[in-house]
């Protein structure tokens, strides 16, 4: 009775936290890749997934940012600031951040903030391959509107534990009034092992493969090994107009874990 209370007070405690912005949305020790890209029957729009591979453990952990975006914006009346970066593993050991520092600037004016990416003990990276760090920041002395850039510094160690892979397909995207953009698609539970919970992330880039931004959810569901679930994310808080005609390349990752 203590582990499932314990449990639901972790679940509570989780759906608070996603509470703003987080509707959008870090993992411990797989191997990932992706594929050469495949066209999205319905979307039109070039999709490329993750694929577990076997682990390895040993070796050095270190990672590079290779894409940042930012933006100031206005959420709930007030200016806020979102930024996202994409980073490689250019190590030679699994990783999984522990620590960002994001820098943003606009004229003189600088905002910084350091933070654990969401869930970062479970998002498992391999050597060579790619994934994604987004922070959505309110109460910005930057006025919204105005032109920002981002400086991230991203800590890393050697992932320990095997990643609950998850693969996502049939992208949709679908904008939206008032300035929303809709996106739908069906996450399947690609381990040996079924998960509690999982979190999907997708970079969006331009057909000149500029990253637009990078929007990411939970969801506090049951998937057993070789089960899947459809989904629909409306992505109010992403502050990308037009995505569905801007967006040329999506890439997209999933994983689960659960509750000892």
């Amino acid at each position: 009775m203590m582990k499932k209370a314990a449990f639901l007070s972790f679940v509570l405690l989780l759906t608070a936290f996603f509470a703003f912005g987080c509707a959008k949305e870090a993992v411990e020790n797989v191997s990932i890749t992706g594929p050469s890209a495949s066209q999205d029957a319905q979307g039109g729009v070039v999709f490329t997934p993750f694929v577990t591979e076997a682990p390895t453990n040993a070796g050095k952990a270190s990672v590079e940012t290779t894409a940042s975006v930012a933006y100031a914006y206005e959420a709930a009346g007030s200016p806020a600031l979102y930024g996202a970066v994409a980073y490689k593993n250019t190590g030679t050991a699994n990783v999984m951040i522990t620590k960002a520092a994001f820098t943003f600037r606009a004229g003189e004016t600088t905002v910084e903030h350091e933070f654990e990416p969401v869930l970062a003990q479970y998002d498992v990276v391999a050597p060579g391959e790619t994934s994604f760090v987004t922070l959505w920041l309110t109460d910005s002395t930057i006025a919204a509107g105005t032109a920002v850039t981002l400086e991230a510094k991203l800590t890393c160690a050697a992932a320990e534990n095997p990643r609950v892979d998850l693969e996502v397909t049939n992208l949709f995207l679908a904008d939206n009034y008032p300035k929303f953009t809709t996106m739908s698609g069906t996450v399947t539970n690609a381990a040996s092992t079924e998960c509690v919970f999982f979190m999907t992330y997708v970079g969006f880039y331009d057909e000149s493969e500029n990253l637009l931004g990078v929007w990411y959810f939970t969801k506090n569901v049951r998937l057993e090994a070789g089960g899947g679930i459809d989904f629909v994310t409306r992505m109010e808080d992403l502050p990308i107009n037009g995505l569905s005609e801007t967006a040329k390349t999506m890439v997209a990752g999933a994983f689960g874990f659960n509750y000892e």
